[in-house]
């Protein structure tokens, strides 16, 4: 993938990439918004790196087939607003996310209940 080096926002549409394939993604200096739109990833389980996404202020994920996600608060420490919709197989927001002291807002539309209840 080749992309702008000044890059701050990305926008993902069907791509289905696999969702290790967000690691590279998550070491760009300069990128703060990333959205994941319907069948912009693949597979169940996401396990960013350690020190993936630092500098991410703002994540959306919709619309996939996500069941388990793997993050702490060392993978996305910036982040402000973290923006779940139609995502029904995931059952859990990552607990460690509890102390990402910059997440101001959790929002969760059309999802799992069990991921709702992870939310509160």
């Amino acid at each position: 993938m080749h992309f702008p080096r000044k890059l701050k926002k990305l926008k993902l549409v069907g791509t289905r990439l696999a969702w290790e394939d967000l690691n590279i993604i998550g070491q760009w200096p300069t990128l703060e918004v990333l959205k994941l739109k319907p069948n912009a990833c693949r597979g169940l389980e996401w396990r960013p790196i350690e020190g993936g996404f630092p500098w991410f202020k703002f994540l959306l994920i919709e619309g996939t087939n996500l069941k388990y996600w793997k993050a702490t608060n060392v993978n996305f420490p910036s982040l402000e607003q973290l923006v779940i919709r139609h995502c029904f197989q995931l059952e859990e927001i990552p607990i460690a996310f509890a102390d990402i002291y910059s997440l101001q807002l959790i929002e969760l539309q059309n999802c799992n209940t069990k991921l709702v209840a992870s939310a509160g």
